[in-house]
């Protein structure tokens, strides 16, 4: 069973830190070189999105996930 706690989550910050805990559970990392060596990039979009210091390409916290393209 799956517990949506809705009443945490009212707050954005706690919502993200939320949803990279469960997307991501050993930690966010670009999912083709597995970098987790990153820099906040573009803040101004629904997520965050960073760009990996590696291999300069960019990501954010739904990449590599079932949600990446909605």
């Amino acid at each position: 069973m799956f517990v949506f706690p809705i009443g945490e989550l009212m707050d954005e910050a706690a919502f993200l830190r939320w949803l990279e805990r469960h997307l991501h559970p050993e930690g966010l990392r670009w999912p083709r070189c597995s970098s987790t060596n990153r820099r906040d990039f573009c803040p101004y979009q629904a997520f965050l999105s960073y760009r990996c210091r590696d291999c300069q390409r960019s990501y954010t916290l739904v990449t590599g996930t079932a949600f990446e393209k909605t």
